[in-house]
């Protein structure tokens, strides 16, 4: 089963992080001793997400075990989503000067039983409002929440499939990227 989470301030069950790419011009962050990236002085830009499935044929998703459906994020430049060295995502500012996180090797997954949301022909989605934080994971192995300037390019990652014959199950699950410029008010996914 695929796990989806958001890539921004709120987490799903998979514990999936964002690996800092080399950002730096694009939102304005500077270096810090440690090589961190130190927080930006932008205002997060909030941005509403829904997706419409515009096909004819019912389209579905998984839900998390824990928490509520997101939707990932991230600047166009990270080319993926790496695995968290974390069991939960820590963030840079509750740390002391220097301080390294150790590396998790095994986390306990919250048990709970499989789920399927069925999304009708012309149905939209539950929206989803990002509040324009991403957390950028930093050589210390924690996160440090970052804006950018308007007009950056994003990617709003969704997947979905199609109901298969068990209850829970679905068939043909497949991830997208979107893009959308940092700063967007809305960004409507149409699901094909």
């Amino acid at each position: 089963m695929a796990h989806l989470a958001l890539i921004g301030s709120t987490w799903g069950c998979s514990g999936e992080a964002l690996e800092h790419a080399e950002l730096g011009a694009a939102n304005g962050d500077r270096r810090d001793d440690d090589g961190d990236a130190a927080r930006s002085s932008l205002e997060p830009l909030v941005t509403a997400i829904r997706v419409v499935n515009a096909s004819a044929e019912v389209r579905s998703r998984y839900t998390p075990c824990t928490g509520s459906y997101t939707i990932g994020i991230r600047p166009a430049a990270v080319d993926s989503t790496p695995r968290s060295p974390t069991c939960t995502p820590i963030d840079c500012a509750t740390l002391n000067p220097g301080e390294v996180l150790t590396p998790v090797i095994e986390c306990s997954a919250v048990a709970c039983a499989p789920s399927r949301v069925d999304l009708p022909p012309g149905a939209a989605d539950a929206d989803f409002d990002w509040d324009g934080r991403y957390l950028t994971l930093t050589k210390r192995n924690c996160y440090d929440p970052t804006t950018f300037e308007p007009g950056t390019p994003m990617l709003a990652h969704v997947c979905f499939g199609k109901p298969a014959a068990g209850d829970y199950d679905v068939q043909g699950y497949t991830c997208t990227d979107h893009p959308f410029a940092y700063g967007a008010a809305l960004l409507e996914i149409e699901l094909q």
